[in-house]
């Protein structure tokens, strides 16, 4: 009986914590200049070309929105790093960005 409860105990702490990702501004790698945009996931809302878009949660690691009459995916990849693609486009390949690192202050 001690070790079923013991198992229990540890299944139930091993559950994934109940957070949103980071926000912050995610830029394109392979292109330069690096197009960016931002996001706040607890707001659901993104910042593209100086335009807000809603975020529409599929879950807490996937999202849709709708930018230019298109529909696309955003995926959480981990923590610093994001893919898009276009939803139901299979010729669209799938664009990665990475969170754009804070500029260090400089001392004086």
């Amino acid at each position: 009986m001690k070790t079923i409860l013991f198992f229990l105990f540890l299944l139930s702490s091993c559950d994934l914590q109940n957070r949103y990702p980071k926000e912050g501004e995610f830029c394109e790698l392979n292109q330069n200049p690096a197009p960016c945009f931002y996001i706040n996931f607890r707001e659901k809302q993104m910042v593209l070309n100086e335009k807000s878009l809603p975020l529409h949660m599929i879950f807490r690691v996937k999202y849709e929105f709708n930018y230019e009459g298109k529909d696309f995916i955003l995926d959480v990849l981990g923590e610093h790093r994001l893919g898009i693609t276009e939803k139901g486009n299979s010729e669209y390949q799938q664009k990665i960005f990475n969170r754009k690192k804070p500029t260090k202050k400089s001392k004086e």
